[in-house]
């Protein structure tokens, strides 16, 4: 027995190990799950964008102190979505998926919401009638599309997992830095330029400026409502 055994182990030392070769993924190879992935961040940015830059300056003169803390509320649950996360990765739809289920219609509530706050964002922040500021309307009706935003996030984290590669999954945070950060430009200083009469008429020779936030909510709505039919479907 023991040079049964000491002959196995001079086999096993003396074969030649047979290594399995592991492909090493490309980012060219998930370019269309990166672009995705990217579009759908950018989508959550803008959002991000309105609430936490352009419609506080936006309607700075018409708000009080108090009215400015209660606006900031509506932010609350993009830094709270972990509490409910587990209810998005456990609960789904199996005909349609662990992440379609909640993607397809978080982006149509998104996009719902911003179509439905443009209709009633110029009397909630008191650009029409006798001036009065909505701001409760205007903070729950906001909060409701950040909440959205980021539920919609949380399934969209979990998605990159399935349409990138093993190799390149550790891109899904390059995708999401990307994608936000370019959408809360969109948001914040490119919607501020295009919203102001000076940058307009100097630079694109417009008398007046170019969008208003209830033109822009239009506009983005209706984007993200397009956007949902072509990824999802």
């Amino acid at each position: 027995p023991l040079l049964s055994s000491h002959s196995q182990l001079t086999a096993a030392v003396t074969m030649p190990s047979k290594t399995k070769h592991v492909h090493k993924a490309k980012w060219q190879d998930d370019i269309l799950g990166i672009s995705v992935l990217m579009l759908l961040y950018c989508l959550q940015g803008i959002p991000l964008g309105l609430i936490f830059g352009s419609l506080p300056f936006v309607m700075a003169e018409r708000l009080s102190y108090t009215d400015q803390a209660t606006f900031s509320l509506a932010a609350y649950p993009f830094s709270l979505k972990l509490l409910w996360s587990p209810i998005v990765d456990a609960v789904y739809l199996p005909q349609f998926g662990r992440r379609k289920s909640w993607i397809f219609p978080l982006q149509i509530l998104m996009g719902v919401t911003m179509i439905f706050i443009s209709y009633h964002f110029d009397d909630w922040s008191g650009v029409t009638g006798n001036g009065v500021v909505n701001i409760w309307s205007l903070t729950v009706w906001m909060f409701l599309l950040i909440f959205f935003t980021a539920t919609q996030d949380i399934a969209v984290d979990g998605w990159a997992l399935t349409i990138l590669s093993v190799g390149n999954r550790e891109l899904q945070a390059m995708c999401q830095t990307i994608g936000q950060t370019f959408g809360y430009a969109l948001g914040f200083p490119v919607f501020l330029a295009l919203n102001s009469p000076e940058i307009c008429t100097k630079w694109f020779g417009s008398e007046k400026e170019l969008i208003t936030p209830s033109s822009f909510l239009m506009l983005c709505g209706t984007v993200v409502l397009v956007t949902n039919v072509l990824v999802t479907v």
